[in-house]
């Protein structure tokens, strides 16, 4: 199983992360918190992928002619809907959301051919929980309100990740297959 991810590193928005999640566990809400490690964008998930897949992927994204992106992390949102959650995720600014999809088209430009076409439209999201059953269904939302507009902090998007994720009992474990860098952002 493989996939492409921009990863989070700026401890500061970690740690705000981190706190909110404590929030949702203080619910007592049955949660599968996503480690601070893994937090990442999924620009595309591949699924199963032969060798020769990971390396024309990795071919096609080596002169990647895209900037680095500074991302601000704001607002707590879930999928699919506030009656029925199954994932807690946090939100962009509108401005990063653009930046994010603009790299994800240059992506699938890019690797057109190599894998099948994406099955999902691409929205920007940084999945922090999942929401495994109804338990304490209400203080869920009433924190998820309560966070709906909580700023998070921001980080310098550089480099996107090929990664593989390997199913465990205690979670993924993700590793590097590849590593590519972006341009350095223009300031104007």
């Amino acid at each position: 199983r493989a996939f492409l991810a921009l990863e989070v590193t700026n401890e500061a928005v970690l740690s705000s992360i981190a706190k909110a999640q404590r929030r949702f566990l203080e619910t007592e809400a049955d949660l599968k918190i996503v480690e601070s490690k893994n937090l990442h964008f999924t620009l595309r998930f591949f699924g199963e992928v032969s060798e020769d897949q990971v390396n024309c992927i990795s071919h096609n994204l080596d002169d990647l002619d895209t900037e680095s992106v500074n991302v601000n992390f704001e607002g707590v949102g879930v999928f699919p809907n506030p009656r029925r959650i199954s994932v807690i995720y946090v939100g962009v600014d509108k401005w990063s959301y653009e930046k994010i999809v603009e790299i994800s088209q240059e992506v699938e430009n890019r690797i057109k051919g190599i894998v099948g076409v994406a099955d999902k439209v691409f929205k920007p999201h940084l999945t922090i929980s999942r929401v495994r059953t109804n338990r304490n269904k209400e203080k869920l939302q009433r924190v998820v309100n309560e966070l709906r507009s909580k700023r998070f902090g921001n980080d310098i998007l550089n480099e996107i990740k090929l990664k593989k994720s390997e199913l465990t009992s205690k979670g993924p474990i993700y590793s590097n297959l590849c590593i590519i860098p972006l341009k350095e952002e223009q300031v104007l």
